[in-house]
């Protein structure tokens, strides 16, 4: 865990069942940073994207390319998202997770390999959660 992130103000807004797909948010003091979006099929989840706000919000009025707030990225917070999605997948009879590279893969791959992900190919991932 990085010590830049505050723990005991994050939280994880997930649906109660996943049938076909969802979107699991994250959130500091009730205020969406990031979120994790799913697919369902059988007992098979696809990551189909995971993302954490560079910047909280914009200002629309005067400056529109000016983004003001906090930086939620590289703290570790995707980290603890993919986490609980790990076990939020794990209680809805999820085996296997796969998801696809998109983007900076030079540096995403490390990631997700970190997190217990096998790489098939350029950037297919795949991880087994259950047997």
């Amino acid at each position: 865990m990085n010590s830049n992130m505050d723990k005991n103000k994050l939280t994880f807004d997930a649906p109660c069942v996943f049938e076909d797909g969802c979107r699991i948010w994250t959130r500091i003091d009730n205020k969406p940073i990031g979120y994790a979006t799913l697919s369902r099929n059988d007992n098979i989840a696809k990551l189909c994207d995971i993302y954490i706000y560079d910047k909280s919000w914009h200002l629309f009025t005067l400056l529109p390319k000016l983004k003001i707030g906090k930086n939620y990225r590289n703290k570790g917070y995707g980290t603890e998202l993919l986490l609980y999605v790990f076990q939020f997948c794990t209680a809805q009879h999820i085996d296997v997770i796969t998801g696809t590279v998109n983007g900076e893969i030079s540096r995403l791959i490390p990631w997700y390999k970190s997190l217990g992900f096998n790489v098939r190919g350029k950037n297919k991932l795949y991880k087994k959660l259950r047997s």
